[in-house]
This record gives C-alpha cells, sequence and structure tokens, in this order.
C-alpha cells in the first residue's frame, strides 16, 4: 500500500491529486509529472510568466499560500495550525479533510497545461494511446466534458481517432466513474 499524497492549499480550500493526471500519488512518485508542473504554474507569480502562454487565471491562483503535501495514512490531525479533527472524528488529518470539504481542482489544472501549451495535450493523448484501457482516458474525457478543453479533445482525436469517446464510456464502465 503505502501513503499516498494530495497537494492541499487550505486558504483557498482546494487540491490538486496526482491520479487525475494518471500519475502516482505516492511518496515514490510525488511532485514528479506533469501534477508537479501544474502546481508550479499554480503557485507561479503569473505577471512573471511569458504571456504566449494561454494558462488562464488558475495560472497563479496560489501564489503566496501555504501549500502542504498531505499523506493520508500518516498525517496527524491539527497540525501547522490548521484544525481538521471533528467531534466525530478525531484523529482526522489534511488529506481527509481536503477530501471532504475542499474543492478538488486537478481537472482544472489539468485544463490549464493543454490550454497553455499544445505539449501537453500531445503527452496527454499519447499515454491514453498506450494505455487506452488505463483511468487515464476517464479522467480526460471528465476534464473534456465537465471543464471544457478543446486543445485536449483535438489531441485525443488525432490520437485515438473521432471514436475516442466510446473508449471513454467502457473505461467509466470498468473503473465505475
Amino acid at each position: 500500500m503505502g501513503q499516498y499524497f494530495k497537494i492541499v492549499n487550505p486558504v483557498k480550500r482546494q487540491y490538486l491529486d496526482a491520479s487525475s493526471f494518471g500519475e502516482n500519488i505516492k511518496a515514490s512518485g510525488f511532485m514528479i509529472g506533469y501534477h508537479a508542473i501544474a502546481l508550479a504554474v499554480i503557485v507561479c507569480n503569473s505577471d512573471e510568466v511569458p504571456k504566449h502562454y494561454r494558462y488562464g487565471p488558475l495560472a497563479g491562483s496560489w501564489c503566496g499560500d501555504p501549500i502542504y503535501a498531505a499523506g493520508d495514512d500518516y498525517g496527524l490531525p491539527n497540525l501547522h495550525g490548521i484544525v481538521t479533527s471533528t467531534e466525530e472524528n478525531p484523529q482526522r488529518n489534511l488529506n481527509q479533510m481536503a477530501k471532504e470539504e475542499f474543492e478538488d481542482i486537478s481537472y482544472r489544472a489539468i485544463a490549464m497545461l493543454c490550454e497553455g501549451g499544445d505539449y501537453y495535450s500531445e503527452a496527454f493523448a499519447k499515454r491514453v494511446a498506450e494505455s487506452p484501457d488505463s483511468e487515464l482516458i476517464v479522467h480526460l474525457g471528465n476534464v473534456i466534458f465537465q471543464i471544457g478543453c478543446e486543445p485536449l479533445k483535438k489531441a485525443l482525436i488525432k490520437e485515438l481517432g473521432e471514436e475516442w469517446t466510446k473508449l471513454y464510456k467502457g473505461a467509466c464502465n470498468k473503473w465505475h466513474f
């Protein structure tokens, strides 16, 4: 098993989940991959990002906020001055609190990367083409259907064809999303 991490911003009451990017959420994969790049864009001073990138309003939205790598199993309650415990669950930690109460911005972050540069859309689509039976097609489809992301949709069509939605629906049934 191991410990699984979320990247949590308690000020904005939001978090990123690397599994939505099709990436490892354990310590061995933490901050390796596109979720790490998305975090870098979200915490950067957006005034310093070259204007030819079209990342949108999510870029820089966490700039200056405290950010935590919140583990699920071993994180203690009420760390760093953040009250996470409840009367019903005195052992609740920041990871659990985020999952229960905060907004998961992972799909928005994927769309942000894909809107910011075609490379990301193409890279995500290639990963799905290499492993079309994975959960990643569900997450990317959800980005398109829930958030809207034309560059990602075009990249999936290019890699998988117009019928990519059939793969998506099949994967949704398999992975019970």
